[in-house]
């Protein structure tokens, strides 16, 4: 004989009653699973609150559950409550946690800018070079025209794009200009200068910057030109600059951005502190003093 089916809490039989044929066969079963389970861990009551959903939520958190999983007992439980007619008040669905964005420290640039030196052309050492020293975006880098590079004071007007930049100018340094003015003079004399300066589309930009980043030893399938945006930035904010210096330096319209880029580099910091802090040295070597 098969096990007797163990009995459901009234207040789960009675969801269960309620949602017959409005769901699937298959969401019933799982829906009045997690109700089970939620009913269990709580205890049984007439009124569940948000208190309790949240209390839940937390210890499937704790317990390791996966995010999907968890993601779908809320949903579960979501329908529980509104049908039992029970305020969930503002408990809301676990977010994901999104990976880190990849940046390149800026020793990881020097090894790249060092292999273009080697064994890029002209056009493609030029365009590693500006995204390194400007930390322009790659569409911007892709905008730019002939006309935007005065070689009289070596000046490059970075145009704003939709994603709340401003025109900048920035002056280049020299060992820049020399690695820019061979292309821009030779398409100067080919197009005009009122050409686009680097005659690419994106998907042709980001396979140049990755075959250098492969040669460099520096690659990463996340990793992009704004790799070396966000290690800008990163740098930036290490020597000192405050969110109006970088908002300035990188051409943002507003403040909103490098303080997302600060707030990243804080948590980077936390992690490296308890990495570094002796009491975690000794944890890992098994609480030897």
């Amino acid at each position: 004989m098969g096990r007797r089916p163990r009995e459901l809490p009234p207040v789960v039989e009675e969801f269960k009653n309620r949602i017959s044929g409005l769901k699937s066969d298959f969401t019933i079963r799982g829906y009045v699973a997690v109700a089970r389970r939620f009913v269990e861990y709580v205890g049984e009551k007439a009124h569940y609150g948000p208190e309790d959903l949240a209390r839940y939520m937390a210890h499937l958190a704790r317990a390791g559950y996966p995010h999907n999983t968890r993601v779908y007992h809320f949903y579960a439980l979501k329908c529980f409550y509104e049908t039992m007619g029970f305020d969930m008040g503002r408990v809301k669905a676990p977010r994901p946690v999104m990976p880190r964005p990849h940046t390149w420290s800026y020793d990881e640039v020097r090894r790249l800018l060092d292999v273009v030196d080697r064994r890029a052309n002209d056009m493609e050492r030029a365009l590693i070079w500006l995204a390194a020293w400007t930390g322009a975006r790659r569409i911007q880098l892709l905008s730019l025209l002939v006309r935007d590079y005065s070689p009289a004071d070596g000046t490059l007007r970075i145009p704003r794009t939709q994603k709340g930049d401003v025109d900048r100018v920035v002056a280049l340094p020299g060992e820049v200009r020399a690695r820019l003015e061979p292309w821009w003079r030779a398409r100067l004399r080919a197009a005009g200068p009122d050409a686009r300066l680097f005659p690419v589309g994106e998907s042709t930009a980001n396979l140049i910057l990755a075959r250098y980043a492969k040669m460099a030893g520096i690659y990463a399938r996340n990793s992009g030109f704004h790799s070396i945006r966000r290690g800008l930035c990163t740098e930036l904010y290490k020597a000192g600059f405050g969110i109006r210096e970088l908002q300035d330096a990188l051409g943002w319209s507003t403040p909103t951005m490098p303080m997302r880029y600060v707030h990243l580099l804080s948590q980077s910091v936390e992690e490296e502190f308890r990495e570094a802090h002796p009491l975690s040295r000794r944890a890992r070597r098994g609480g030897r003093r």
